[in-house]
């Protein structure tokens, strides 16, 4: 629980100097690191609370490159708030219906939040300028475009598509905007994390391993990170540097992140 150190780490990403920001569920903050390590800042006292700027069970984060802001979900909370760099508050989202959120993801045009609902098996699109009510795709199932706790999210870099981690059914899909079902990738193990470059390539961990897989989902590799060992429940995240292309993982049982 001291400076920089992490309770329960979750979602964690990127700004566009390459600095980290890291959600900690538990302990009720968010860091905010350089990649040498080094601590820039926390955001929250550690205690839950509910007010403008306090956080309660932080579970996701996005980086806005085109303004210097923040998004966090909060799952104690049921909310997503928006921030300036220097923890400032800045407003908080209308989002009637979004239920408990988890990961989110900013659409490159940075128009549209895409916010994980794992206990409701589904994902939830949410207009940044809050004109729009939350769009819900996906119901709890296992057929084509239907979820069993998924518990990650991000678009594809033309922000028409969605990568889904679909834990409980073991595999990545990809879906439309609109719901529609594109691809499925099978993984046979818990899908952890998703992460896509800059290619289109998609990353995604189980519980053994990071696997990378071409757009039209060809396995490229098999296991990434040199022996990086994830081991059950490790996996918290997955997140690429835009400056270098570098992926990165957050090891849960040892609460760091890793660069691969």
């Amino acid at each position: 629980n001291g400076d920089g150190q992490f309770n329960h780490i979750g979602q964690f990403s990127f700004s566009q100097d390459g600095a980290i920001w890291a959600v900690d569920k538990l302990g009720h903050r968010v860091h905010h690191f350089k990649q040498s390590g080094e601590l820039i800042k926390t955001i929250g006292s550690g205690i839950p609370g509910d007010g403008p700027g306090e956080l309660s069970g932080p579970t996701g984060i996005a980086v806005s490159r085109l303004s210097s802001s923040i998004f966090i979900s909060e799952g104690g909370n049921h909310r997503i708030s928006q921030l300036q760099s220097d923890g400032a508050f800045l407003r908080i989202l209308p989002t009637p219906g979004l239920g408990c959120p988890g990961c989110i993801s900013l659409s490159p045009d940075e128009k549209t939040l895409a916010v994980v609902g794992r206990l409701a098996h589904c994902i939830k699109l949410v207009q940044v300028d809050g004109t729009t009510t939350p769009k819900t795709i996906g119901v709890h199932g296992s057929r084509d475009g239907q979820f069993n706790l998924p518990c990650d999210v991000c678009f594809t870099p033309d922000g028409q598509q969605l990568v889904v981690a679909d834990l409980g059914n073991h595999r990545v899909q990809v879906l439309s905007l609109d719901g529609s079902f594109v691809r499925k990738i099978e993984l046979g193990d818990d899908a952890r994390a998703v992460a896509v470059d800059a290619a289109g390539n998609i990353i995604a961990t189980t519980t053994q391993c990071v696997k990378v897989f071409s757009p039209d989902g060809r396995l490229l590799h098999e296991q990434l990170g040199g022996g990086f060992e994830l081991g059950e429940f490790a996996v918290a995240g997955l997140a690429i540097d835009p400056g270098s292309g570098r992926i990165a993982a957050a090891c849960m049982g040892a609460g760091l992140i890793r660069l691969l």
